[in-house]
C-alpha cells in the first residue's frame, strides 16, 4: 500500500466547499459541545479548587462559565481559519504530491517495522 500510494499521482481537490448554512452549523455545534461530557467532566473535577469558600459562588462560577466559553469560541475560531488557510495551501498538486510520498513511506516504514518486530517468547 505505502509503494502504491508513494507512485500515486494525486486528484484535485473539489472546487471551494457549498457555503455552509450558520444556523445549522452553530446548531450542530452546540449540540456536541452540550452532549459531550469532557467539558462538564473538566468542571467538576478542575474548576473547584479555584472557587474560593469566603465569597459568593454564582459570580465565581459564571466568571469561569463565561471565560471557558470565551477560550473555546477562541479556539474554534482558530481551527476554523487555521484550516482555510490549511486547505488552500493543499489545493497545490505538488503538496499534495509530496503528501502522498510522505504518507506512502509513513506506511511502507510502518509495515517494515512491523515485518521485523521480535515478539517476547
Amino acid at each position: 500500500m505505502g509503494w502504491r500510494l508513494i507512485r500515486s499521482e494525486p486528484q484535485p481537490l473539489a472546487a471551494d466547499p457549498a457555503p455552509a448554512d450558520g444556523a445549522r452549523a452553530f446548531r450542530d455545534g452546540f449540540l456536541v459541545t452540550v452532549f459531550n461530557p469532557k467539558g462538564l467532566l473538566f468542571f467538576v473535577a478542575f474548576v473547584p479548587q479555584f472557587i474560593r469558600p469566603d465569597l459568593a459562588y454564582l459570580p465565581q462560577a459564571a466568571t469561569f462559565v463565561a471565560l471557558f466559553t470565551l477560550l473555546g469560541i477562541l479556539n474554534g475560531v482558530a481551527y476554523a481559519l487555521g484550516a482555510d488557510a490549511l486547505r488552500r495551501v493543499i489545493a497545490d498538486m505538488g503538496v499534495l504530491r509530496w503528501i502522498n510520498r510522505a504518507s506512502g513511506t509513513a506506511i511502507a516504514g510502518a509495515g517494515l517495522a512491523a515485518l521485523f518486530a521480535r515478539r517476547p517468547a
